[in-house]
């Protein structure tokens, strides 16, 4: 089997997503091992310049960076929403 087909084949298989989804989700490097070899198999899979992987990656990377912002968005209203309830029977107490 060719390299080219073997990344392609993973790709399908949801390679792509799994790494994105990992780098991004361990901003921390809370376990630098399955960091590093996350990293390792990403190189293995761009090996080559392959163009199915690359558009893969940045489609990916573009989506879930979409999913983040949003996740953030609602982080932040459910912050506001806490805010507003302590404010609200701090009032009360007044």
């Amino acid at each position: 089997m060719l390299v080219s087909n073997l990344q392609c084949t993973l790709e399908k298989e949801g390679a792509v997503d799994l790494i994105v989804d990992l780098i991004i989700r361990d901003t921390n490097n809370i376990n630098n091992k399955v960091f590093q070899e996350t990293v390792k198999l990403g190189i293995a899979l761009l090996e080559g310049g392959n163009t199915e992987i690359q558009v893969g990656t940045e489609r990916e990377t573009e989506t879930e960076t979409e999913r983040e912002t949003e996740r953030e968005r609602e982080r932040e209203r459910e912050r506001g929403e806490e805010r507003r309830g302590e404010e609200r029977r701090e009032s009360k107490q007044l």
